[in-house]
């Protein structure tokens, strides 16, 4: 039985530290502000399922200082532009064992690190990972490291 679930703005404590989602069999959506109240936030762990789609604004304004966003052996995965925007802290993603993964345009603003692991089918849209840290913040080193394992065709 397949199922839709929704995660929307108020839905997520403010003082959550780590979310797994786990066997969704169906749609998992995150919608425009469902973390946007979450200060504390370390991971989010998103895994087994059936479609994931992370709408624009989902993490906006996420005050968190770091956050880890692991997504796993999911079938398809839609991140929407301006998803994560505004971030008060740097991004690092795990993406591992999802058979089709579409990143849009500017859909995340502040990213360390984006691991990409047995992705058979990756699609980058232009500017998929911008570089948008607020302004008091200097810039030492790279700005990002993307890692891709094995190495595949981005289409």
């Amino acid at each position: 039985m397949t199922q839709t679930v929704e995660l929307h703005a108020g839905s997520i404590p403010p003082e959550t530290l780590e979310l797994y989602v786990t066997e969704c069999r169906g749609e998992l959506r995150l919608l425009a502000g469902a973390f946007s109240q979450v200060w504390a936030l370390q991971r989010v762990r998103l895994s087994d399922v059936e479609l994931l789609v992370v709408r624009r604004h989902a993490f906006f304004n996420l005050s968190a200082p770091h956050t880890l966003l692991e997504v796993l052996d999911c079938g398809s995965a839609v991140v929407e532009t301006d998803a994560f925007r505004a971030l008060r802290g740097p991004l690092s993603a795990v993406i591992s064992r999802c058979a089709h993964v579409i990143v849009q345009n500017s859909a995340f603003s502040w990213i360390l690190a984006v691991t990409v692991k047995d992705v058979p089918r990756l699609e980058l849209f232009n500017q998929a990972f911008s570089f948008d840290t607020p302004t008091t913040i200097g810039r030492h080193g790279p700005a990002a490291t993307v890692r891709s394992k094995p190495m595949l065709r981005v289409s």
